[in-house]
Formats: C-alpha cells, structure tokens, sequence
C-alpha cells in the first residue's frame, strides 16, 4: 500500500508548499490549518517531510490513533512511525497496566531518548501517534535510560548476566515461560516471552556466546523459526525495582501508612499490583511524551476541538473515581493513591511545555477559522452508499475538469471488481501498486487503510467507504485453506439418510419441500427424531435451506462398534468384572439405534465420526454438519 506519488503530486500545490515552509521555519510556534479531517494524513506527512526533527500527532483517541498512523504509512512508506499508547488504568488506580502497552511505551521512550541508526529496532521516530490521554500522563525519566537486552546470533554475553538483567526489566522468573513477561532458564538455554513481540524468543548459548535465536510456542515449547532480528527485552514495568527504589520504599512503608503494605513488598523486591501509581514518589524526574522529542520538533493536534474536550473529559473521569476512591477508604477499602506528580496534565500546559522546547504546535482544523494560516481547500466527495452511476459520473466529469482521480480500497478484491464494473461502461481504470499519477485520463485503483476521501482543485480522492458506506477487512491477501474439509452438497441427500444436526444430534433425512410462511417461500430440510412420547409420531425438524452451512458432522451412520468391545479392541473380555461392562456398553449401543436418537440428546462418541478410528466401523460414512434452527 502506497499513496507516496499523492505527495510528489501535490508538491506544487500553493497550501502544501505554505506548509513546508512553515514546517521549515524554526519561528513559526502556532500554526492554524483549516484541512478536512481525511486530509489530515497528507497534511502531517507534508510537515514530516519538510522537517528534519520528529513529528508528534495528537488524537482524541486511541482507535483514532492507530487508524491514523496506519494511513499515515501509505503516504510516507519509508518513514518510521510509531504508535505511543496509553494506559489502560487510572494514574491513580492500585492497577497494573498490561505488560504489552508498557512493552510498547517504553520501546518508543527508548527510541525516542537514545536512537541508534544501526539497530533496526532501535532506529529514530520519524513520527509518533499518541491520543491526548497517553501525552498528557507523567512518565518516569528512568524507563527510558534503563538499557534494554539486545542479543543476536554470535554475539558474546553471559547467561547469568542476561538472566539477571531481565529480571531487574522487571520479567518474572519462572520454570516454564507461558505469558509475556516470563523467563526461563534450562541449561545453556534462556526463554522469554518479550512484552512487543507475538511468539516467546529461545535463546541459545554455547559458552559465553549466543549460538542461535528462535521462536518458539508456550503450548508445546516447540521451536519456530529463527528470529532474524535478535532478541530486543525493553522493561515490562514501569516501575523497576531498583536499589534505590527498594531503600525509598522501606523509608516510605513507616512513614505512610495508607501504603505501607505495597511499599513493604517492594522493599523486598516485589512487584505488586498498581505498583505503577507511587512512580511519583521514587522519581522526582516526571516528564510528559512531549519533553522527550528533541528541541524543534514538530506537534500536530488533529481535530483540537475534540481533542480539547476529550482532554477534559479524562481530567474529569480521573477526579471523579479519586473522588468515588476517598468514599470507599471511608468505609473500610483501601486508599486511593492520590499524587499530584503523577496526574494528568492539562492540554494548555502541554502546549506550554511544547513552546517552551521550540516546537511548532499545529492545529489541523476542520472548521474554518477566521483567518487559517493555511487553507488546504480541501471538501468532501459524495457519500453514495452503493449508487456506482453516480459515483462514475462524478469520476467521468473530474477527469473532464483535468482532475487527477484516485480510488482506493482496503484489501485488492474491491478494487478488481471496481475495476470490473468501469470496464463494463468503457470508464478507463487501472488497479496499480503505486499510482503513477503522470496519467490524467485514467482512474488510479489503489490500495489505502484511508477511511474517507477528499477533493482538491487538482486531485479528488475517493475510499471504499465514500462508494459502498462500509469498508472491506483487507485480508484477501491472506492464505485460504488449499480445500474445504468434509463439505457435502445437501442436494446429495437420500431420504433415509442420517444426518447430526449440531443441537439435537441424530436424525434421518426425509425430503426435501418447499413451504410458503408469511408470504414468503422458502425451502426445507425435514429430518425425522424419535417421537417424544412412547406411540406418537415421529419428531420432525424443518430447516431452513437459507441458513444452511457446511461444517463436519455426520452424513449416514451404520452400527458402529462398541468401544472396548471385541470388535473395537481386536480381544475378547477378560475377568468378570470386564464381560458385565462390555454387555452393558452393548447393550446400551444396541437399544438407541441412530435413527431413533431421543430429540436432544447428545451424540455418543462412537457416532461422532473423529477422533480414533476404532470407535468407528468400517461401514460409517463421512460427517456433515447441519446449522441451528428450532423444531
């Protein structure tokens, strides 16, 4: 995905040369840009790239975050961004954030106060996404100075040191690892589950060298495959447990009694829950997201009027769970940690601070100001919510005007049958990987995380949710199974057959009808249950041919064999004791025959067609599955 041709398009747009100048102009502190809010990706990639210092953007939430750092990507594909997240609890909360978003927030604190070109996990932020809720909470200086355990295949290192070094990162020392955060050490081979990656990591020594780097499964602790990169263990707390900190915590526990017992168990190199709350009191060096860019660097703040009162919104939460906190102290819980360091900052301060570094501080607007220091002139195509004659219209009157149109989509399928469905009315439309925008009488098809388009006097883009009012999942390029499993066509049913329906289990097909309910016709399966009262007739299920799915059940069953009987096991009984059970087994196998199976009553596992094939006899057929429904 890449909509990197947009950038040098529009190099010679008025508003996009404005902003480069003012993204190079170290004078420039307040910058007012009234841009649509899709348009706010080209907007930041346009400061990213006239600036040589990194770009902070601001959102008013975290799904808004990620969704802009993910269009963000297809504009400046060779840039490095990242995403700072924030805390799932309060500052203030006895709870512990996950140890994948502090696995996540200390990478980026790392790459952000020590970037080395040479690591390619530890390379410098071109641009960071946060939401205004992760930028305004205090972080510890020391998470970001402590030094990560870096390790690739040949380099030279102790075991007992590395061990030792995880565990001061705040990693739990186990027997067996089975979650993030865990290490474990067998012989000459260290396993550890690092907070930022998807697969624990198996490092080998040979000695007092690194000998290999795999993967490998907590299920079944089998090894993968190699990890090209190396190990990087950034802290999984956000407090460690440092000396220091230790001795603070054994001062703090006689001369605060509300959290004397927390800081009991740290002074003994425990980690607590929420342990994460009293940061403030064993670092006085508290520092918001913004103080660790470098001096001139640049702030974006994406739509200012919800960030502002999201901004509000989160001091409020805060205040009134410390509040609802101090009431439950009164009648017996615990207190709430209430430390003013470690609250949240406003928004005002955070600019301050901001202007204070020398940053420029951006606000991307979609309401028109009085008077914007830039004016992309940017509006909104049309939601046409499946009308395509009005959206080829559209494309066939922009391409008249001399506009460059692209479209683009999630995943590749959408834009094939795009590509389609123009052909189809002689509109001229290539699906392209890179959109060569040197071609004006052409529809660029491309692929693009962006969730809404905008038209520009020179460019109109058009998404996937602008034409259909939805968007595609993106994961067409993902493998599908090389064969569907035990699927059967219910058209080869035989009246007689039996089937297993996943709630009611065994029944015999009867036919097939169609039946007209409320106006509508529709078709049925009849299959036939034992009757549920001795003498009457048969219970019969109607379903609905519409909801039909296929998943493995079971298509026709003869007698099957006993398990444990002779026929299953290949001896006969041996002892008493073992004759009585193997008579009971047959003879309860032999009064509920499969096509008078009691409605609802479970499938036995001698019929359910899996698991060990002598459970089965040589004669029972595939399964099937049939869907819910009611009789």
């Amino acid at each position: 995905m890449s909509l990197q041709g947009l950038n040098q398009f529009l190099d010679r747009y008025p508003p996009i040369i404005r902003i480069g100048e003012l993204a190079a102009d170290s004078a420039a502190e307040l910058i007012d840009v009234h841009a649509l809010a899709a348009a706010h990706p080209l907007v930041v990639a346009a400061i990213s790239r006239s600036s040589d210092a990194p770009v902070l953007l601001l959102t008013a939430t975290g799904s808004g975050a990620d969704s802009l750092a993910a269009s963000l990507s297809d504009f400046l594909p060779d840039s490095r961004i990242a995403t700072f997240p924030s805390w799932e609890t309060l500052p203030h909360e006895r709870l512990s954030p996950s140890l994948d978003t502090v696995g996540r927030r200390t990478r980026v604190l790392r790459r952000l106060a020590h970037p080395n070109e040479d690591d390619e996990l530890l390379q410098p932020i071109d641009v960071v996404v946060a939401s205004i809720r992760a930028a305004l909470q205090p972080v510890m200086r020391a998470i970001a100075e402590a030094e990560p355990v870096r390790l690739r295949e040949g380099d030279a290192a102790v075991l007992t040191d590395v061990v030792d070094r995880l565990v001061e990162l705040g990693y739990e020392r186990v027997d067996l690892v089975e979650r993030r955060g865990q290490v474990a050490v067998r012989g000459g081979i260290v396993d550890v589950f690092p907070s930022t990656e998807e697969h624990a990591v198996r490092v080998e020594f040979w000695g007092d060298e690194v000998d290999g780097i795999r993967y490998f499964a907590v299920a079944d602790q089998r090894s993968l495959e190699p990890v090209s990169h190396g190990l990087l263990a950034t802290p999984v707390r956000e407090l460690l447990l440092t000396d220091e900190v230790r001795a603070r915590a054994r001062e703090l526990a006689t001369h605060v009694p509300g959290i004397a017992d927390m800081c009991g168990q740290i002074a003994e190199g425990v980690a607590v829950e929420g342990m994460e709350s009293l940061s403030a009191l064993f670092d006085s060096e508290m520092t918001t997201l913004v103080e660790y860019l470098p001096r001139g660097s640049q702030v974006a703040v994406s739509e200012p009027e919800r960030v502002s009162s999201r901004a509000a919104d989160v001091l409020r939460t805060a205040e009134e769970f410390l509040e609802a906190g101090w009431h439950s102290a009164a009648v017996g819980a615990d207190v709430p940690i209430d430390i003013e360091p470690a609250a949240y900052k406003t928004l005002p301060e955070l600019q301050a601070i901001a202007v204070a570094r020398g940053c420029g501080w951006w606000e991307l607007n979609p309401l028109r100001s009085p008077d914007p220091d830039v004016d992309l002139g940017a509006t909104a195509p049309a939601d046409y919510r499946g009308e395509a004659e009005a959206a080829f219209s559209d494309f066939r009157g922009w391409l008249a005007e001399g506009r460059t149109v692209v479209v683009t989509a999630n995943g590749k399928g959408p834009l094939e049958r795009l590509s389609e469905e123009m052909a189809a009315v002689d509109l001229p439309a290539r699906v392209e990987a890179d959109p060569d925008l040197g071609s004006p009488d052409v529809v660029h098809l491309v692929r693009s995380h962006l969730a809404r388009g905008f038209v520009l006097p020179e460019l109109a883009v058009v998404t996937e949710t602008d034409l259909l009012g939805q968007r595609s999942t993106g994961k067409d390029t993902a493998k599908l199974p090389s064969r569907r499993r035990k699927t059967i066509d219910p058209l080869t049913l035989k009246a007689g057959d039996f089937v297993v329906h996943e709630q009611h289990g065994v029944g015999k097909y009867v036919e097939m009808i169609r039946r007209t309910v409320q106006g509508a016709e529709r078709e049925y399966l009849i299959i036939e249950y034992a009757p549920s009262k001795r003498g009457q007739p048969a219970d019969r299920l109607f379903l609905p041919m519409d909801n039909w799915t296929s998943s493995p059940a079971m298509l026709e069953v003869n007698r099957p064999a006993c398990t444990g009987s002779a026929e299953a096991t290949g001896r006969r009984p041996r002892g008493a004791r073992e004759r009585q059970c193997a008579r009971s087994r047959a003879s309860w196998c032999g009064s509920t025959p499969p096509g008078r199976q009691a409605p609802g009553m479970p499938l036995p596992r001698t019929l359910r067609g899996r698991g060990n094939s002598r459970t089965r006899s040589s004669t029972s057929r595939r399964p099937i599955s049939l869907p819910a429904s009611t009789k």
